[in-house]
């Protein structure tokens, strides 16, 4: 079986802040790829570095921080080692994202049409009259109703969930290969958010699109995403398909994770108390050189604090736990 192409290879991705202390690291050495046409979920708490890291791909990092290190491959370009003129071209045509509050990313004293005919005229040359009846179209194609008047109105005139699909219509306007999404359903409620997910794997399934999904929400990830990838402090901690991560969770931050998701009481019994995982991600500043969770971790070991782990346990199967290293099993109990 031949393997799937990647659109985007990611590796080394270092992310540093200035301070008055000195520079401190918020991303640690981030690597995973996108295959062509698939959906890579970034999970974990907020603060943990999955925003971060999307940020970081279209080189938008607000400063004080900056990029120190690593390589993004999207096709044949270097993301972080193009000019800002290529970025620009890259952004928004190769390249695109829906972030996570279109209240505040879609400008309220322009139309919703001439937003995305920005996009149209920027990148594909279009003339005003073409941009504006190509953003029918793409209103049209995410199923906002009425896309006729819908052009011409403003973001405030709209719910929540209309203005996360003109994000997605602006985003799709240039039929990027690889689409970022950063909390898209954040705000809306349970129905909303399940027309979202579906919308975007439809628009996948047509246009073959990649996708990096970034949410704290595990459940939809297990429904839209190939591979997961679980942050936490700004490292990779556990990488795998969905099926190894949802089933079978090797780090013991991934299996806290999943503990916290709701579940449907059956039989009318009693209802369990909601687990969560005690304490708070770290502080950046303060991290030291062993296991970031290691404060946290309910089966920490004594060389957890000194020394990182990073273990390969499969192929493209990744747990960053001395837990699974495998001088240690038979020792410990899984």
């Amino acid at each position: 079986m031949s393997e799937v192409p990647t659109t985007l290879t990611a590796s080394d991705l270092c992310v540093d802040f200035d301070s008055r202390t000195g520079p401190v690291r918020i991303l640690h050495h981030v690597g995973f790829a996108v295959a062509r046409g698939q959906t890579l979920g970034l999970v974990g708490e907020s603060g943990c570095g999955k925003s971060m890291t999307a940020l970081a791909l279209m080189r938008l990092i607000p400063p004080p921080g900056a990029i120190t290190q690593g390589t993004a491959i999207l096709e044949d370009d270097d993301l972080f080692a193009v000019s800002e003129d290529r970025m620009r071209d890259l952004r928004g045509s190769a390249l695109a994202m829906i972030f996570q509050e279109p209240m505040t990313s879609l400008n309220p004293v322009f139309t919703i049409g001439t937003q995305i005919g920005e996009t149209l005229r920027e990148h594909r040359g279009l003339s005003r009259n073409e941009a504006r009846e190509q953003a029918v179209e793409l209103l049209r194609s995410v199923y906002v109703p009425d896309p006729q008047r819908r052009v011409n109105a403003y973001p405030h005139q709209l719910s929540g969930g209309m203005r996360q699909r003109v994000m997605i219509a602006i985003a799709l306007a240039c039929n990027p290969v690889l689409l970022i999404a950063d909390e898209p359903t954040t705000a809306l409620d349970a129905t909303v958010q399940a027309q979202i997910f579906d919308l975007l794997q439809e628009v996948q399934e047509q246009r073959g699109t990649s996708i990096i999904l970034v949410t704290h929400d595990f459940g939809a990830v297990a429904e839209m995403a190939d591979r997961i990838i679980v942050m936490y402090a700004g490292h990779n901690v556990e990488e795998g398909s969905v099926e190894e991560i949802v089933d079978d969770p090797r780090h013991p931050y991934t299996q806290g994770l999943l503990r916290c998701v709701p579940t449907v009481q059956q039989g009318g019994g009693a209802r369990a108390p909601l687990a969560e995982i005690p304490g708070t991600v770290p502080d950046p500043r303060r991290l030291g050189t062993g296991c970031s969770f290691a404060e946290r971790c309910p089966r920490v070991l004594p060389k957890c604090a000194s020394k990182p782990p990073a273990f390969v346990v499969g192929p493209g199967r990744t747990v960053a736990c001395w837990l699974v290293d495998p001088e240690a099993q038979g020792v410990l109990s899984p």
